[in-house]
This record gives C-alpha cells, structure tokens and sequence, in this order.
C-alpha cells in the first residue's frame, strides 16, 4: 500500500528537497498548457495564500537570449494537485505577483471544539488551567521538600 492509500500507483516522490521543489512530475502540466523551456523546472517559493490554498513560483528551466528568465506561478488545494496560473518575462514581476498574493498570512481556523462560546467561557477556562498548573506546581514543590527531608534525615 503506498502512502496515498492507491495499491496500483507508484509511491510519490516528495516535491520539499532542500530550499527548492525539483518538480519533474510537473513537467507534463507545463507542457500541455504550451509553454516550452529548456532544462529543470525549479519552484522556488511556496506558501499558502489567506484563502488557503497554495501558489508556487517555479522557474522555466534556463534562461536564454531570445527570452530570458521565464516564470510561472502555480496554484491548487495541496502542492500534490497544482494547476497552471500566471506566465511572467521577468522574474521582478513574478515575485511581484507573488508578494501581493501572499501578502495576508494564511491562518489556520479554530476548530469548533477549541472556541467558546463567549469571552466568559474563555476566560474560566483559563482560570481553571492556571488553578490546574498552579496545584501541579505546589504538589512538586511538597514532594521535591519530602524527598530532601528523607534525604537529610539519619538512618
């Protein structure tokens, strides 16, 4: 069984190889949508976006004379399941693009089971949790003075 549950497909390769994304499964993605480079597609910055999902600056292969450095965001729900987004000439605009995407932080939502229903809630439950951890602190404090106690004591 492969790591994405599918007995019939070879396990995925992980796209995360030091600062960059080697992205060779990428490569048919890009070419159907008709762009053409020479050598390896390499994503350079990824991260998700306030409405969580990801964008990925990749970088065509090599530049050449005729065309330069060209680049392309990519964009989907997971870095598994991209799809072409904005083609850019230069890499000043990309990262451009690229900023004002990020630009908001993505946060994660609070799950239902970890909100209060009011701020009253809130802040009993903190109360209790100090109580919790300051009872803690004392009954280690009693046992670390018992301990010393029969420590010091004559046998």
């Amino acid at each position: 069984m492969t790591d994405d549950g599918d007995e019939d497909r070879p396990r995925r390769q992980p796209l995360d190889i030091g600062g960059e994304i080697i992205a060779p499964q990428l490569e048919r993605l890009v070419r159907a949508g008709g762009y053409r480079y020479e050598g390896a597609l390499s994503a350079e910055r990824w991260a998700r976006t306030a409405d969580g999902s990801w964008i990925v600056l990749m970088k065509l292969g090599h530049g050449s004379e005729e065309f330069g450095d060209r680049y392309i965001h990519l964009r989907g729900p997971t870095l598994y399941h991209l799809r072409l987004g904005e083609y850019f000439h230069s890499r000043a605009a990309a990262e451009d693009a690229y900023r004002q995407a990020t630009r908001e932080p993505y946060r994660e939502p609070v799950p239902p089971h970890e909100g209060f229903a009011s701020e009253e809630d809130r802040e009993r439950n903190e109360r209790e949790f100090a109580a919790i951890v300051e009872e803690a602190r004392r009954r280690r404090e009693a046992a670390d003075r018992a301990g010393e106690a029969q420590a010091e004591a004559p046998s």
